[in-house]
């Protein structure tokens, strides 16, 4: 049997208490399952229960934060699952609770990717190689990522036209070499190809002569 002696607020654990045994053992449980199975400092508890206990109450911890995280921000099912592992829990707890909320629609990688390929495209005006790395930073699979890449209809020249078109006003004020150099610089950063990069600057400084 092992007696417990503290129980106290769990460092950073919003309604988590950390228990610590006369073993020299020590679990964090909920504030709910304490109370619940009537644990005070001074009772007892078999290490067996105990480790029952903790298996149950670490599947519904995980399960209430990642409800959470997700009710703020898309994840890809490697970001979620990474973020679970960095708070402690253990893979044993995280696998299936993945499995189920991709079985109920929480978790679409394919989903996401579409749409931050939609949003950072049009939004922020990426080009493929920059969406690609943005992708792989949130989780995204490579395949994925290049199956989501290769299918999206954008027109990249017009994009980058369209980015260069919004800085207009601050390349005109430089000579035409420091201009190019500023322009390709800031669309190969955005991650367009050398040939996208070179037609934009020709379009944009085509429309200059007309001005």
């Amino acid at each position: 049997m092992l007696t417990i002696e503290t129980i106290d607020p769990a460092p950073k654990r919003r309604r988590r208490r950390l228990i610590r045994f006369d073993s020299g053992d020590e679990v964090i449980l909920r504030t709910e399952a304490i109370g619940h199975e009537g644990l005070a400092v001074g009772s007892s508890i078999e290490k067996k229960i105990l480790l029952e206990l903790v298996a149950t109450d670490q599947a519904i911890q995980a399960k209430e934060d990642a409800a959470s995280w997700l009710s703020r921000k898309q994840y890809s099912v490697k970001a979620l699952s990474d973020r679970l592992l960095q708070s402690g829990f253990p893979q044993q707890v995280i696998d299936p609770l993945i499995a189920d909320f991709g079985r109920w629609g929480y978790l679409d990688d394919e989903a996401l990717a579409r749409s931050l390929v939609r949003q950072l495209g049009e939004g922020k005006r990426f080009g493929p190689a920059r969406l690609r790395q943005e992708l792989g930073r949130r989780g995204i699979d490579r395949d994925l990522i290049d199956v989501v890449i290769s299918t999206d209809t954008s027109d990249m020249q017009e994009r980058a036209i369209d980015a260069l078109t919004k800085k207009d006003a601050s390349y005109r004020r430089l000579d035409r070499e420091r201009a190019q150099r500023r322009m390709h610089g800031y669309l190969a950063r955005r991650g367009f190809d050398g040939q996208t990069i070179r037609s934009a600057i020709d379009h944009v400084l085509d429309s200059w002569k007309s001005t």
